[in-house]
């Protein structure tokens, strides 16, 4: 898990771009609360997509697939 966070900190700075920063003091969250995360910020998206009105029909499709995958994963657990 580590190694996963490291991953997620340096994985732009190949670019030179800076070093991510991990949310909530870089605590590894259980199933649960990750796909409690993941839910939020899918919903956050949709929001953010129907304000600016710009929705491709890729976008539109691509967050049905994603927020589909998220529930699966959360009945499987």
């Amino acid at each position: 898990m580590q190694e996963i966070k490291r991953w997620f900190k340096v994985i732009k700075t190949f670019d030179r771009k800076p070093i991510n920063e991990i949310a909530f003091n870089e605590k590894i969250f259980d199933q649960e609360k990750t796909i409690e995360v993941i839910f939020e910020n899918h919903e956050f998206w949709k929001q953010l997509r129907e304000v600016s009105g710009n929705v491709t029909k890729y976008e539109a499709e691509y967050g049905k697939k994603l927020l589909k995958i998220a529930k699966e994963f959360h009945m499987s657990g």
